[in-house]
């Protein structure tokens, strides 16, 4: 995303995304994962299919309350762990 009026293609809209942004300050979702923590393994595969899917490497894994939860994959560069995307 190069400027403030894009936003990731698996949303339909700025406002969806806008929306999704807002509720993600209220419920504290980190920036490791962003938006693909909300993500689910039916919604990821329709978006992929649809060639709206910027992490298609996502997986996703249940919690200790039994949430589904998506997770962006590290890197290793050096020492330092870093995201992919």
């Amino acid at each position: 995303m190069d400027t403030a009026d894009e936003y990731p293609s698996c949303f339909s809209s700025k406002r969806q995304y806008a929306t999704w942004q807002a509720s993600a300050l209220l419920t504290g979702v980190t920036e490791r994962n962003g938006y693909c923590t909300d993500c689910l393994p039916e919604f990821k595969r329709d978006r992929l299919r649809e060639g709206r899917c910027a992490h298609p490497d996502v997986t996703f894994h249940v919690d200790e309350d039994g949430f589904i939860e998506g997770r962006r994959p590290l890197i290793k560069k050096g020492a330092q762990n870093e995201i992919i995307g």
